[in-house]
């Protein structure tokens, strides 16, 4: 899949850029955190008081986002997945060109700059229509058959099912 062609690119002095890293990032940023605290109306706890999502845990006992939690939340919910991708769209874009600013002032060692977005073209369709992106030269979409697509969910299940039984002994 995309791994696969990134970490291949890499070995060809090419850089990447992961945007789901990135997310991670900006969804600790203090900015993102207040804006998620008081929308979701977090208590001291980390949990949700809010009504639509009562004791949804939202933070863990360290301050860091439940990126579980918030990931079920926002994706059964609209709204509250484009309040989301609202708050963390601008950041994503600027830390997106700042590091393309920085890799490609080092071209005399990398021969190219990969950007790893998933839904890289729906990201500029629904947040910057009419802002020239300026991303990229060429776009390769990497796909797979379904068969295959289907025995990756299944084992990303399994692995999560692990990490829970783990956590419960």
């Amino acid at each position: 899949g995309k791994t696969t062609v990134v970490e291949y690119l890499k070995q060809k002095q090419c850089c990447a850029i992961h945007a789901d890293n990135l997310i991670h990032e900006i969804l600790k940023t203090p900015e993102v955190i207040e804006q998620i605290r008081a929308r979701w109306q977090v208590d001291k706890e980390g949990f949700s008081t809010n009504s639509d999502f009562p004791r949804t845990l939202i933070f863990d006992l360290y301050g860091e986002p439940n990126r579980p939690a918030i990931a079920n939340l926002i994706f059964s919910n609209l709204k509250e997945k484009k309040f989301l991708e609202y708050i963390t769209v601008v950041p994503l874009k600027n830390k997106i060109d700042k590091l393309i600013e920085t890799y490609t002032r080092n071209s005399f060692y990398f021969k190219a700059v990969i950007i790893d977005m998933p839904l890289l073209l729906e990201f500029k369709q629904d947040h910057f229509p009419d802002y020239n992106i300026n991303w990229h030269d060429i776009l390769w979409f990497v796909d797979c058959d379904f068969e295959k697509r289907i025995e990756r969910y299944q084992n990303r299940l399994e692995a999560k099912g692990r990490i829970v039984s783990l956590e419960e002994a």
